[in-house]
């Protein structure tokens, strides 16, 4: 195992890791695992290409449901990015969106939220339609 020996590059790995903090985890629900009939990475990557990659006005929403089968007969996966920023309109670059999704999903089998810079990244699969 190699140790890091720049102080910059420690500093910025420590920044990273800081900035990219899972704020909540939820302790109920159902687990994203469990929905079934169509591809929770899929609907991450339509979610940040199609709906969360644009300029968010001051403490603007962003939020869509993806249905689990897409015929919208069982359960869904509602998706939301918050722009926290109460003075100045914020962009959302497509990769950092799909991080912080994955990042959660990953964290979280039942969902939950989290800060990442000025937004807040929400990723709630839920029992019942859309």
């Amino acid at each position: 195992m190699k140790l890091l020996t720049n102080p910059l590059a420690l500093l910025s790995l420590l920044a990273a890791a800081s900035s990219s903090v899972v704020e909540a985890c939820y302790g109920s629900g159902i687990d994203w695992t469990s929905l079934t009939g169509g591809d929770v990475d899929g609907a991450i990557r339509h979610f940040c290409s199609n709906y969360a990659t644009k300029t968010y006005s001051p403490r603007e929403t962003v939020y869509h449901c993806y249905p689990f089968p897409e015929n919208n007969s069982g359960d869904r996966l509602e998706i939301s990015v918050h722009n926290n920023d109460s003075g100045g309109a914020r962009g959302v670059i497509e990769n950092e969106c799909l991080w912080n999704l994955r990042h959660i999903k990953d964290s979280c089998t039942k969902g939950g939220d989290g800060p990442f810079g000025y937004f807040q990244y929400n990723f709630d699969p839920n029992s019942g339609r859309c």
